[in-house]
């Protein structure tokens, strides 16, 4: 069994983000019980793993506009730089930071706007903690 750790979705970052990002769009893996030994996301979680895939090391959304662009689409309804009051609510996180707004009014924030962006959908669909790959959070197993 993969060992996992609760992570505070406000302080997700890098592979662990992208990793919680998936997980957020209902995506599935198999990292233990497969020979694939969990290198794909498989995109349909009631057709998997007999679906469209995308192997994990392809996915970054954090670093892709390409992928972090389709989130926006699909799940942000305003983003921009905190140095904007935000719904009358100017209270700015320390250095420079971005939020991204949900549909659903979920506001996250990061320094760079596609971490924004996912966080907020992570936020959106998985809460404020998520359980995480260790590994992934920079945890030795």
């Amino acid at each position: 069994m993969t060992a996992k750790t609760v992570v505070e979705t406000s302080k997700l970052e890098g592979l662990a983000l992208n990793w919680a990002v998936g997980k957020a769009l209902g995506w599935v893996d198999y990292p233990d019980d497969s020979i694939e030994q969990g290198r794909w996301w498989y995109t349909d979680p009631v057709k998997a793993p007999f679906c469209a895939r995308i192997a994990k090391i392809d996915w970054m959304p954090t670093n892709d506009w390409n992928q972090a662009g389709e989130l926006v689409d699909a799940h942000i309804k305003r983003m921009g730089d905190c140095s904007e009051p935000v719904n009358g609510w100017d209270a700015i996180p320390e250095g420079k930071q971005y939020f991204a707004m949900t549909h659903d009014s979920d506001m996250a924030f990061g320094s760079t706007k596609r971490i924004a962006v996912c966080r907020a959908v992570v936020l959106a669909k998985l809460g404020t903690s998520v359980e995480v790959l260790a590994v992934l959070a920079g945890e030795k197993p």
